[in-house]
């Protein structure tokens, strides 16, 4: 059993995460005394998405996150990078398919679990508008990643990688002198993965956003100049 202290720190972890931002002293530390904590090592699976899991609500309490989703072949393809937030409900695919969507450590991470159920009965005071936030942020973050995926946004690499960036600088990023600095070195690989593209193809790309000064690279850190990024999703979205 966790010592009252731990709960309070715990709460006060939960209180960071984005969605829950602006509940009540009782309330977060409600969620402090019912979350049940746990470690994970870099690349340890934290849970996989299923019906087993469904009922289920996981807080990244610390640490980095990424969700990796396994097709018919047991490929991996990386498709979201979270820092500290709720690890939100992957899109459901026809069982045919054959895709798992995995939750694992992108580094050492700390990982609040409790019953969707008992999540709810905190966090909603019996309004249905704060339920229907709630579950937005539980499980509407799907459409964020149709926003990049080629097959459903139909825009071309450019501005995938554009709007990848965006969800970056909002998940990953902190404030710079330079714009939103991401506080975690990501492969390009990654990257790639995140929007249905290649290493090389992402590598150029990113090389075009530099002399654009729509990113700022220092060794392999990154800074994101947002308002650029916006302004090329928007006047260049139609050509």
């Amino acid at each position: 059993m966790r010592l009252a202290s731990q709960a309070v720190q715990d709460a006060d972890l939960v209180n960071r995460l984005s969605g829950l931002r602006g509940l009540s002293p009782a309330q977060l530390l409600s969620l402090g005394k019912s979350i049940s904590v746990s470690e994970y090592e870099r690349h340890q699976t934290i849970h996989e998405d299923s019906l087993t899991t469904i009922n289920d609500v996981h807080l990244l309490l610390s640490g980095i996150a990424q969700l990796v989703n396994y097709n018919a072949a047991g490929k991996p393809t990386i498709i979201a990078v979270i820092s500290s937030g709720l690890l939100f409900k992957a899109p459901m695919l026809p069982t045919d398919l054959r895709h798992r969507f995995v939750w694992t450590a992108f580094s050492r991470s700390r990982v609040g679990t409790l019953p969707l159920e008992r999540f709810v009965s905190i966090v909603c005071s019996g309004n249905p508008r704060e339920l229907a936030n709630i579950m937005s942020v539980v499980f509407g973050t799907a459409g964020q990643l149709f926003g990049r995926y080629p097959g459903f946004s139909r825009i071309d690499l450019r501005h995938r990688l554009a709007v990848a960036m965006l969800e970056l600088s909002l998940r990953l990023g902190s404030r710079d002198a330079r714009g939103s600095l991401l506080r975690v070195t990501l492969p390009q690989r990654v990257l790639g993965d995140m929007i249905g593209s290649s290493r090389p193809k992402v590598t150029a790309v990113l090389a075009e956003f530099e002399r654009m000064g729509m990113i700022v690279r220092e060794n392999r850190r990154i800074a994101l100049v947002e308002e650029k990024l916006r302004h090329f999703i928007r006047t260049t979205a139609d050509h």
